[in-house]
């Protein structure tokens, strides 16, 4: 009788510890890529995920003495998210700035005689705030001749996080694969 006990207050528990974990995590859908990104916001309903890299170049040139790059510019390429979440209830505040960008092309000038080559950047990106509901899909069709993300999507859903327990011989989080042979 006392391990029916044991074994219910061992389950309620667990279930408890379960429900206090309970995070969210965004996934967005880039449309030029095809590439899903999935973002887990921290305790304050916040994610940042920065460019993949960055190029810089020079902008500005001392036309007098054979033309030096005076000034630089640094330009963020690939995918940028930064996410902040906010509950209101049944329902979340979800502010969101995405953007993929890429080096498109290079325009060639001739100045005094000189070549200069400077990038030229091809950028589709969003900067909204939405109300969703957890796992409600929000699709931003944008409008082809902009610089809006056409098809853009973007979600929030909850989940439990995964502590990696797997590693010590317990059985994996709940739908989460095995990350160990």
């Amino acid at each position: 009788m006392n391990l029916k006990y044991l074994a219910v207050l061992l389950i309620l528990v667990a279930w408890t510890i379960r429900a206090e974990e309970e995070c969210c995590v965004v996934d967005i859908v880039y449309p030029i890529s095809g590439i899903t990104l999935s973002l887990e916001l921290d305790e304050n309903g916040y994610a940042k995920r920065d460019y993949d890299g960055f190029l810089s170049f020079p902008s500005s040139y001392d036309l007098e003495t054979s033309l030096i790059a005076t000034e630089w510019e640094k330009r963020g390429l690939g995918i940028f998210a930064e996410i902040s979440a906010t509950n209101s209830g049944t329902d979340y505040s979800l502010s969101a700035t995405l953007e993929e960008a890429s080096l498109s092309d290079w325009n060639t000038t001739n100045l005094y005689g000189y070549v200069i080559r400077s990038p030229v950047f091809s950028s589709h990106n969003i900067k909204t705030t939405v109300v969703v509901f957890p796992d409600q899909w929000i699709d931003f069709p944008g409008v082809i001749n902009s610089n809006d993300i056409v098809g853009m999507r973007v979600r929030l859903r909850k989940t439990f996080p995964n502590h990696g327990l797997e590693s010590t011989g317990a059985p994996p989080a709940a739908e989460a694969p095995e990350t160990h042979p």
